[in-house]
């Protein structure tokens, strides 16, 4: 993210790199390892010491730019942030070409053989959970906000930060039908785009990889129920 005060002309995260900004990232993020090794930014000006607030962000009065949540920041920096207080603009991970699936719900081999009969009835209702939340978040955001209460560790979150996240994940597409018009499944063909342009990333940062590795052997639509879909 940015500010489009201090870069009216940038529009994309491929953007920031002739302006030469500062762009600040959590260390060790394969995302950005792909942005620098195709050059939509520049090495030089990536800086992994981001730590999540928006201290320095707002230190340096938006000359540089960050990581974020696209469901958070938008209407924190904006709408909670007193010592920012205005707009500011991003584009995702994802349109900017790293289209990993986030925070997927995952199992070992094995547990999907032995434990298919409980998969079967639990991922129809996680994927209904997920349309009634998006339908009518009322009852759940209460819940979240009630315990942000309870624990009091510090972190802020009210009522229109929760009713934000939901309205920016549809609005960004984080939440949204597959391919197939089903809430859940995986697409096998971005799947395994992803892994042509992600697999040297990984290699190049030293990990192992099952050689010939495809989107057959990380995922399965095995228990998704094709009927379950957002209107």
């Amino acid at each position: 993210m940015w500010d489009p005060a201090t870069y009216p002309d940038v529009k994309t995260i491929a953007d920031l790199k002739a302006t030469g900004v500062k762009v600040r990232y959590f260390g060790g993020t394969a995302y950005m390892d792909y942005f620098t090794s195709t050059g939509i930014l520049d090495p030089a000006q990536v800086d992994g010491s981001y730590d999540g607030t928006p201290a320095n962000f707002v230190a340096d009065g938006g000359k540089s730019a960050q990581q974020g949540f696209a469901t958070s920041e938008p209407y924190f920096y904006e709408n909670v942030l007193t010592d920012w207080g205005k707009p500011v603009a991003y584009q995702t991970i994802h349109d900017a070409g790293w289209t990993s699936y986030a925070q997927t719900l995952a199992a070992k081999p094995e547990t999907i053989v032995s434990a298919a009969d409980c998969l079967k009835l639990l991922v129809p209702i996680i994927q209904q959970a997920q349309v009634d939340y998006v339908t009518d978040p009322s009852t759940t955001n209460a819940l979240i906000l009630d315990l942000v209460a309870q624990y009091n560790n510090g972190w802020m979150y009210d009522a229109g930060q929760a009713d934000a996240a939901v309205a920016l994940a549809l609005e960004n597409g984080l939440i949204a039908n597959s391919p197939d018009g089903t809430l859940g499944s995986f697409d096998t063909k971005r799947m395994d785009d992803f892994l042509a342009l992600a697999i040297p990333i990984f290699e190049g940062l030293g990990e192992k990889l099952k050689p010939g590795l495809t989107s057959a052997d990380l995922a399965t639509n095995q228990f998704i129920d094709s009927t379950i879909a957002l209107p």
